[in-house]
């Protein structure tokens, strides 16, 4: 296997972009991940925190209505005048004078009724002791109305009563129908039943002495009754009821007063149908946000269901079979007979116990049939009872989501996987392409051949390199041609003086010239002159003018100098073409700075005025104009002049701004030594200049000053 160090570039390339594409694909996802389970557990549990704060605020209004319809009810004449009027025959009945064996005979048949009617319930709930005799009352008025009215015999004792029934029927069952209650029970001061509009088997009962079959709607008049209750309206939980066949019954009594008398009870039977009907938003489980699995119920005290679950609700059928596959046949017989699975189905969950402690959280957890769910749960109190009420979906559906996201995910990072080597290849290729073309382009510069550059087609790295590469190479090249240039411009300033000197030493060789002693004298004094000069300016080659350069100052006569280097200038054979006019030189200007310094930078500009003066009968000046403090000293030509734009190029940068192939000597890095000088004696330089109109160069120097 080949190393990764002996890998292709393009290869390399390739492999740590996927390797590092993947990666972040793999964190990202990862991250991702989490951050979805994460959110969709927050999302789940705040939905069913607040789908059970709804249910508990739904059924506080619903037992809020029912408390506040028991209590006005309770106060209304109709239930009033019935209370009394039924209470009157009640006693009647009870007083009337039947025979025993009359009695007994009736009590005979209602036991038969009881047995058909309620024998198995009774059993199942009583236990197998409980027999129709035991079940059916004694009392003569209950024995009486309970077979006129249950078994279809009326008899003459109970005709009056009867009557009565029927004119109170319309006003309750109105109500009944209206509020959806189950019955309606009216109950006298001593606990017997005197009304009912089912009939059933509490009618004429004794709530009070009657421990038979002992109910909570016993409990819910005894604590109506019980006159330290804070609440004239008071509710029993839920129990079975056996006049209902053993369902579940919930019963709200509130107090009939007369006067600070209790003369009486109203109780409204309610259904687990309403409850459940409350609890289930109408059995809309999916509308409501719970999906598949989702349920909110209410459990009681004693860990039972006081709700039906959904399951019930839903599917009984295979509700009842999971509940039998877990062993729980009594429990399904159970419910099979009372017609729910409220007071049947046990809540195991810990989430349940902590409610009814009064605590409220979200919790995962296991449900009845052991299904991974997340709970929300809460106490529910209120109306003297003490409930708990939970919210639940199972993680299966809640991490639904989840499961389809993770799938996504691993489709997507196999495609962007796929995508990636394939696009990898080719970013590859494109980089190590111009990594090749620098080697290549760097490799030809190196065995000497110029004016190879770089094709750079990208601003990156790369790009970059190559910009930079490029840019070596022009320096380089630069550096040469100026290295060049200013070996030629060192010639050209040495012939100067050269020429000069030729130009005497052929003058003195003229005939006749020596004849005249004072011309030769001049021109001798000149040949030293340009000699010392000569020297001067090879010190001048070997002391470069820098910015750490400081003037050797001295006082000399500046019109003078003026006059040295016209005369110089005009003895040069570039200049025999041209006309060099001085004005204002005639007297002398007496400053104070660097004469060699000084000199230089006068012959620099003049020289230039000639040099960029092509052709002939062109005229150059050099006017000195001395003042007080300051003295001007101007080059002026009629040559090629600059623009605006070449005259800021050459004052910032240096160079030259003219055409190379005019034949015109020098690098036009004078320039820059030139200003340095004039302003390291505290002077200024300006330039103005016209193209095809020619320049005029302006030094200030002042009159006497110290080195800058």
């Amino acid at each position: 296997m080949i190393g990764y160090d002996r890998l292709p570039i393009r290869r390399k390339l390739a492999l740590v972009l996927v390797c590092l594409v993947a990666v972040a694909i793999i964190m990202v996802g990862g991250l991702g991940y989490v951050g979805a389970r994460s959110t969709i557990v927050q999302s789940v549990s705040d939905k069913l925190t607040s789908l059970r704060e709804a249910r508990a605020s739904h059924v506080q209004a619903y037992l809020r209505q029912i408390h506040d319809h028991a209590h006005f009810l309770a106060d209304d004449p109709t239930v009033r005048s019935a209370l009394a009027s039924l209470t009157k025959e009640y006693a009647a009945i009870s007083a009337a004078k039947i025979a025993p064996a009359r009695l007994g005979a009736v009590k005979k048949a209602l036991g038969e009724e009881y047995r058909i009617k309620y024998g198995s319930v009774a059993r199942q709930m009583f236990g197998a002791s409980a027999t129709p005799e035991s079940l059916a009352p004694d009392e003569q008025a209950a024995v009486m109305l309970q077979s006129h009215f249950m078994a279809r015999t009326p008899t003459p004792e109970t005709r009056s009563y009867a009557q009565l029934v029927q004119d109170y029927d319309p006003f309750f069952r109105r109500i009944l129908r209206d509020f959806g209650y189950t019955d309606i029970l009216i109950v006298d001061a001593k606990g017997q039943v005197v009304y009912s509009t089912s009939r059933d088997a509490e009618f004429g009962r004794d709530l009070i002495f009657d421990q038979a079959h002992h109910d909570n709607l016993t409990d819910a008049f005894r604590a109506v009754s019980d006159i330290s209750a804070s609440q004239a309206v008071q509710f029993a939980d839920f129990a079975r009821y056996l006049p209902s066949g053993g369902e579940p019954a919930f019963f709200a009594a509130a107090r009939i007063v007369k006067g600070n008398k209790m003369v009486g009870a109203l109780i409204f039977h309610l259904s687990i149908r309403e409850v459940d009907r409350v609890m289930t938003g109408g059995q809309n489980w999916d509308r409501e946000g719970l999906g598949q699995t989702g349920e909110t119920y209410l459990v009681g005290p004693d860990r039972t269901l006081r709700s039906s679950a959904r399951g019930w609700l839903e599917d009984r059928a295979h509700y009842l079979d999971q509940l039998r596959q877990r062993g729980g046949e009594t429990s399904v017989s159970d419910m099979l007979a009372g017609n729910t699975s409220a007071l049947f189905q046990y809540v195991s969950m810990e989430a349940a116990s902590n409610a009814l402690k009064g605590q409220s959280g979200v919790s995962t957890e296991r449900d009845t049939f052991d299904r991974p769910v997340l709970v929300s749960y809460g106490p529910f109190e209120g109306f003297g009872l003490h409930w708990a009420i939970l919210s639940q979906q199972s993680l299966a559906e809640a991490f639904a989501p989840l499961r389809i996201l993770q799938l996504e995910f691993l489709i997507t990072t196999a495609i962007l996987v796929l995508i990636t080597f394939r696009v990898a290849r080719q970013v590859a290729g494109r980089l190590v392409l111009p990594l090749e073309e620098v080697s290549s382009v760097a490799h030809r510069f190196g065995l000497g051949e110029t004016g190879v550059r770089v094709k750079v087609h990208t601003e990156d790295e790369v790009g970059e390199l190559g910009h930079t590469l490029n840019g070596m190479m022009e320096s380089l090249e630069k550096i040469e041609e100026t290295a060049h240039s200013i070996r030629r411009n060192i010639v050209h300033d040495l012939k100067t003086p050269v020429t000069v000197i030729k130009g005497v030493g052929e003058t003195l060789l003229e005939p006749g010239v020596g004849d005249d002693p004072q011309l030769r004298n001049e021109l001798l004094a000149g040949l030293v002159e340009e000699s010392d000069r000569l020297l001067e300016d090879l010190k001048d080659i070997l002391e470069p003018i820098d910015f750490t350069w400081k003037p050797h100052m001295e006082r000399f006569d500046l019109a003078a100098l003026i006059q040295k280097v016209a005369t110089a200038e005009k003895h040069t054979s570039r200049a025999e073409n041209h006309e060099i006019i001085i004005e204002g030189a005639d007297e002398p200007c007496w400053i104070t700075a660097d004469v060699r310094k000084v000199r230089r930078v006068i012959e620099n500009f003049l020289s230039n005025a000639v040099k960029y003066s092509p052709g002939a009968g062109k005229h150059v000046w050099l006017r000195l104009q001395c003042g007080e403090t300051e003295v001007a000293v101007e080059i002026q030509d009629e040559g090629l002049g600059m623009s605006q734009e070449e005259v800021d190029k050459v004052m910032s940068h240096g160079g030259r701004v003219v055409e190379s192939d005019l034949g015109i000597e020098g690098s036009g890095i004078g320039l820059q030594s030139c200003i340095r000088v004039v302003e390291a004696h505290g002077g200024r330089l300006d330039i103005k200049s016209e193209r095809g109109k020619g320049t005029t160069v302006r030094v200030l120097l002042p009159v006497s000053s110290e080195p800058c």
